[in-house]
C-alpha cells in the first residue's frame, strides 16, 4: 500500500490525456519506424527523446534520468552519421550535465507533488555570463569540429550551442531551458533531413518526426513550467502569511 502512494504521488499532476497523446506519439514513432525500416537504436532514441522531453516539461526528475539512456543512444546514432560534434556535446557535456540535474533536482523537489521547484534567483549577470562562456564554446567547437570534417558544419555548430545552453539552463532549474530546446529541435530536424536527402536513407524519417514532437513538448513546457512558478510563487507566500500570523497569535498569547 505504501508502495502504491508513493507511484501515485511521484506521478502526480500528470492527467489521462496527456497519458493518451504520449501512447499516440509512441504509436506513430512505432509505426513510422516499422513502415520506413527503422533501426531499433533509431525507434527507441525516438521513444526514450519524447518520454524524456514531456516528463521534463512535467517537472518531473524522471526526465533526468531517461535522458541519460536517450543521450547515450543519440551518440551512437551520431556516429553512425560523422555528426561528431553531436557526439561531442553528448560524451562531454550533455551525460555529465543531466548527472548533475538529477543531483541538483532531488534536492530541489517539491515534497507535496514532487515537481522540481523552479529556479527563481536567475540574475542578469549569470546569464551574461552563461551566454557569453556559450558563444565561447560554440566558436571552439566550430573550428574542432571543421578539423574533423563534421558532416553540415554551420548548422551543426549551432545545434551543439543551442544544446550546451539547454542543458545548462536545465540543471539551473530555469524555465528558459525549453526555448534553447526548441531552437536546438529545429537544428536537429535540419540535420537528419540532411541525412535523408543527401544519403537517400529514409529509415531516419522517424528521427524527423520525432524533432516535430519535441517543438509540441517543448512548446507545452515553457508554459506549463511558467503557470508551476506562479504556483510555486502562491503557495509561499500563502505559507509565509500562515507563518507571520501564527508568530503574531504567539506573541499575542504572551502578552495575556
Amino acid at each position: 500500500m505504501n508502495w502504491q502512494m508513493k507511484f501515485r504521488k511521484f506521478f502526480n499532476g500528470i492527467f489521462w490525456f496527456e497519458w493518451v497523446y504520449m501512447g499516440i506519439f509512441s504509436l506513430i514513432i512505432i509505426l513510422l519506424g516499422i513502415f520506413f525500416k527503422s533501426s531499433a537504436l533509431v525507434i527507441f532514441n525516438s521513444l526514450f527523446g519524447i518520454f524524456t522531453t514531456f516528463f521534463i516539461a512535467k517537472g518531473k526528475i524522471l526526465g533526468t534520468v531517461l535522458g541519460l539512456v536517450q543521450s547515450s543512444l543519440y551518440i551512437v546514432m551520431c556516429y553512425y552519421n560523422q555528426y561528431y560534434g553531436e557526439i561531442l556535446v553528448g560524451a562531454c557535456f550533455t551525460i555529465p550535465v543531466y548527472i548533475a540535474s538529477i543531483i541538483s533536482w532531488t534536492k530541489n523537489l517539491n515534497k507535496r507533488d514532487k515537481i522540481v521547484r523552479i529556479n527563481k534567483n536567475f540574475s542578469n549577470l549569470e546569464w551574461v555570463l552563461s551566454l557569453l562562456a556559450d558563444v565561447v564554446f560554440s566558436v571552439g567547437i566550430y573550428y574542432l569540429l571543421r578539423h574533423f570534417n563534421t558532416a553540415n558544419l554551420l548548422v551543426s555548430t549551432f545545434s551543439v550551442g543551442f544544446c550546451a545552453m539547454a542543458r545548462y539552463l536545465t540543471f539551473r532549474r530555469s524555465e528558459y531551458n525549453f526555448i534553447f530546446q526548441i531552437l536546438n529541435n529545429l537544428m536537429r530536424m535540419c540535420l537528419w533531413i540532411f541525412v535523408v536527402v543527401q544519403n537517400h536513407d529514409i529509415s531516419y524519417i522517424t528521427t524527423i518526426v520525432q524533432y516535430v514532437m519535441y517543438l509540441s513538448l517543448n512548446t507545452f513546457g515553457v508554459f506549463n513550467w511558467i503557470k508551476i512558478k506562479k504556483v510555486q510563487r502562491l503557495r509561499k507566500l500563502i505559507l509565509k502569511k500562515k507563518s507571520d500570523k501564527l508568530m503574531l497569535d504567539k506573541d499575542y498569547m504572551k502578552e495575556n
